[in-house]
């Protein structure tokens, strides 16, 4: 089975603010995008929208306290030049 790893995918794209790493596997591509700190939830999603590929449908899985800040997840759905994307990401 492919696989990839974040520390063996080069860099792919290097914005103020975001780092994006991305591995073809098959007819996927995985990505492992890294953000600037943001000081909560609400300026997370101001810069994930700031910097998305268009419009879309997000859908917010889980949003956690931790002793550092917080932990969200979620999950995208969005079409961009005739193709269908999916991701599942989180953010600490």
């Amino acid at each position: 089975m492919p696989s990839a790893q974040r520390s063996t995918t080069p860099v792919g794209m290097d914005l103020d603010a975001m780092e994006g790493r991305y591995a073809e596997l098959d007819e996927y591509t995985v990505g492992f995008e890294t953000y600037v700190q943001a000081t909560g939830p609400d300026e997370l999603f101001a810069i994930r929208e700031a910097d998305h590929h268009g419009q879309g449908r997000v859908r917010v899985e889980h949003l956690d306290r931790t002793a550092r800040g917080f932990l969200l997840q979620f999950e995208e759905r969005w079409v961009a030049n005739g193709q269908h994307w999916y991701a599942r990401a989180s953010a600490r």
